[in-house]
């Protein structure tokens, strides 16, 4: 009989263990996708970016250089703002729905070679763990 107690207390604590694990990861995959949903509004920016630096040889300094509208008015689900800022930079603004109140992402344009056109380097110091499914994002704190 003690056996079997024990046995019943091993697999309720194992299934309360597993539950609280897929309550950990489902969060985790949640927070994903609000983050993704800045990614893919910087994209149309990064463009506009780009084509920027293509007419003038320079990076712009903010949404207006590129004709955007200003920061707040880039919203989502998550998203509170995304600004274009000095040397191109792309600076994404969350909720806390993404996992981290007044969380940021930052994309940061390379033009060192110009014959390859301009590479992104992604980095946050808000979305720790970033890489395992952002693989072109760096976690900077």
């Amino acid at each position: 009989m003690k056996n079997f107690v024990m046995t019943v207390i091993a697999v309720a604590v194992t299934l309360a263990a597993y539950e609280w694990y897929k309550r950990i990861e489902v969060k985790k995959h949640i927070a994903a996708a609000y983050i993704s949903e800045g990614l893919t509004l910087a994209s149309g920016v990064k463009n506009h970016v780009a084509g920027y630096y293509q007419d003038k040889g320079k990076l712009p300094s903010s949404n207006a250089d590129v004709g955007l509208p200003p920061a707040g008015q880039f919203v989502g689900a998550s998203v509170v703002g995304l600004e274009i800022t000095e040397g191109g930079v792309i600076t994404i603004r969350y909720n806390d729905k993404s996992g981290v109140k007044e969380g940021i992402l930052k994309l940061i344009p390379d033009v060192s070679k110009p014959h390859m056109g301009i590479s992104w380097l992604c980095t946050t110091p808000s979305f720790k763990g970033i890489e395992t499914w952002a693989p072109q994002c760096k976690f900077q704190p």
